[in-house]
């Protein structure tokens, strides 16, 4: 699929070299000249908010049948192989806190 305008393709278009998608050399690889590059940012999916063991699981405290973080986990690797597939880089966040933080008891 080409712009009838210009004859470039269209920004679905397997072709099209700034579509990181379709990019050669994949993640880290030079976009080109003229397109920035792009960030695949993920914050602050660790092991103490994501799993039942850690100190600071993520679900409805006041529900014991809520699954938690735990449940959505299939869509975070998801989204994250989306992004390493389509991003020049990829930033990964993570919390720290002291062991005399408030949140740490």
């Amino acid at each position: 699929m080409t712009s009838a305008a210009t004859g470039t393709p269209a920004p679905n278009d397997p072709r099209n070299p700034n579509d990181p998608a379709h990019r050669p050399g994949g993640l880290g690889a030079d976009p080109g000249p003229g397109r920035p590059l792009t960030i695949g940012w993920v914050v602050d999916v660790q092991r103490d908010f994501m799993e039942p063991e850690g100190r600071l699981y993520v679900r409805h405290l006041g529900d014991p049948t809520d699954e938690g973080a735990a449940a959505v986990r299939a869509r975070i690797v998801e989204a994250v192989e989306w992004l390493r597939a389509r991003c020049d880089v990829m930033v990964f966040t993570g919390d720290w806190h002291g062991l005399d933080d408030e949140e740490i008891d």
